[in-house]
């Protein structure tokens, strides 16, 4: 980036985004509506999503520089020169299913970047009873929300970036739905990292005339970080739960093969819990420019830097498979895969 891009940035954003995070994380639970803890509904949206932040244990709010971002900070999304369409399916405990997916658009370095995400949730079967506890047969329990999101450079180093959400959920015959937004800031220069971001603001969610409020949600964190080796720790705070730190790693051992560890603290679930690996594969499709794609080199020994103009230029597609593993203890263990394509 330009240091013409920091000499038209807008640091009066930089400013409000960290005012906000800062009011938010600082009110006490009486502050908000009727909030005590575990008070919040669709909380659905706190569902981390993609398998790569997962498998680094959900410490990616420094990272975020693909279209994760969407979910984790949209000031990641500036990060990446392609456009990119990710695809995420996450089996949670007791057959709960999530899918999530996003893409960005970079618009210029001068212009930022554009996002759009679509997340799914769904629980099988839920039994209904009547008010004299009959049964009722199975109900159905689904939300959803779909997001826009705008990205750009503050500075050469410093970005912002925001979503505007809709959120819809269902519980039988009964439903809800409300507007929510998400702001992020994330810094990267020279092997260091620096985000924050706040999810979910918004007024509460009436369901049948029964108002509660929204799972607002404060992550940061750093990350320390070089060509081969990414280490990140962040801390969560949601207003109706109690700190939560994570912890990541992932090591790219070698261009197109990455390894991930991580560990997120989850209390009072059995020994174990919170631990989770990740692994990641690329692969290149098509032909590009002069053969390079054809000219018999093993995957896994392939120079991305030489391909990015072919990517660039339509002649590649990158595609991503990733999957994260996580424990939940005394709960069934959970799983993530991703597919990703830059291009």
């Amino acid at each position: 980036m330009t240091k013409e891009i920091g000499k038209r940035g807008r640091p009066w954003t930089a400013i409000f985004v960290l005012a906000a995070a800062c009011l938010e994380a600082g009110l006490p639970p009486e502050a908000h509506a009727g909030a005590d803890n575990g008070a919040a509904t669709a909380v659905f949206l706190r569902m981390e999503q993609g398998a790569r932040p997962i498998g680094m244990g959900g410490a990616f709010t420094a990272v975020a520089d693909d279209a994760n971002s969407l979910w984790w900070n949209p000031a990641g999304m500036v990060r990446t020169e392609y456009r990119e369409v990710q695809l995420n399916h996450t089996q949670f405990i007791e057959n709960i299913t999530t899918q999530f997916a996003s893409c960005i658009v970079p618009l210029s370095p001068e212009h930022g970047a554009l996002g759009a995400s679509f997340t799914y949730f769904n629980v099988p079967g839920i039994e209904g009873y009547t008010a004299a506890k009959q049964p009722t047969g199975d109900l159905t329990a689904n939300a959803l929300a779909g997001s826009l999101g705008y990205a750009f450079y503050l500075t050469s180093h410093l970005s912002a970036g925001a979503n505007i959400k809709m959120i819809k959920q269902k519980l039988a015959d009964v439903t809800g739905s409300e507007m929510a937004a998400d702001f992020g800031i994330q810094y990267k220069n020279s092997g260091f990292a620096f985000g924050v971001a706040l999810q979910n603001v918004g007024p509460s969610l009436d369901i049948d005339g029964v108002e509660n409020p929204l799972p607002r949600n404060l992550r940061a964190g750093i990350a320390l970080y070089s060509p081969k080796i990414t280490v990140s720790v962040e801390g969560e705070k949601a207003y109706d739960a109690d700190f939560k730190p994570h912890f990541g790693v992932e090591w790219k051992t070698a261009p197109n093969f990455a390894l991930r560890a991580g560990y997120q603290e989850m209390k009072n679930i059995g020994s174990a819990a919170g631990v989770s690996v990740g692994v990641s594969v690329q692969s290149l499709l098509g032909g590009g420019a002069g053969g390079w794609a054809e000219e018999g080199t093993p995957w896994w020994e392939r120079n991305m830097e030489e391909a990015e103009q072919d990517i660039k230029s339509n002649k590649l597609v990158l595609m991503t498979m990733d999957y994260a593993f996580v424990s939940y203890g005394d709960f069934s263990d959970t799983h993530r895969i991703s597919l990703g394509f830059k291009f």
